[in-house]
């Protein structure tokens, strides 16, 4: 954990926020204002999302690409392949949840439970290869936005 620490240490840095200018989160992409907003909830929401990327790397599925973290990314994933909308989806719903991938359900029932969603587009559901990989079973909490919500 020390190595990205260091890592979100360095990227702040080379940030170099001003006070008083909004500044861009160097790993999530969320705005902030220095002196307004403190840089530490910032680093440490950088540091879970980091975590979270890490986390998928080594348990999640070994063909997917890195954890998509900001907008931009999550975006562009988005509309790549039907895989890649899941990969995205899990992620704003990680997202959503301070990257708490402990508390998320892993990669595979949330594809699952998208497959099964009648909120999922038909270009992920009728997907003969996901299909196949991730047979539809319905996850209690996925959402309409296809992001779990967990019972408090």
């Amino acid at each position: 954990m020390s190595i990205i620490k260091s890592q979100v240490d360095r990227l702040f840095a080379d940030a170099a926020p001003l006070r008083g200018q909004m500044c861009d989160n160097p790993v999530t992409g969320g705005y902030w204002l220095p002196g307004d907003d403190p840089i530490s909830s910032q680093k440490r929401m950088a540091h879970r999302a980091l975590l979270a990327r890490e986390w998928i790397a080594v348990y999640g599925p070994h063909d997917a690409p890195p954890l998509p973290l900001s907008d931009a990314e999550l975006d562009d994933l988005k509309y790549t392949d039907p895989f890649s909308h899941i990969l995205s989806c899990f992620g704003y719903s990680l997202r959503a949840h301070n990257w708490d991938f402990n508390r998320h359900p892993n990669f595979e029932d949330f594809a699952r439970g998208c497959m099964a969603s009648e909120h999922a587009p038909d270009f992920v559901k009728k997907d003969e290869v996901l299909c196949k990989r991730y047979p539809p079973r319905p996850l209690h909490g996925l959402g309409s936005a296809l992001c779990w919500q967990s019972d408090h």
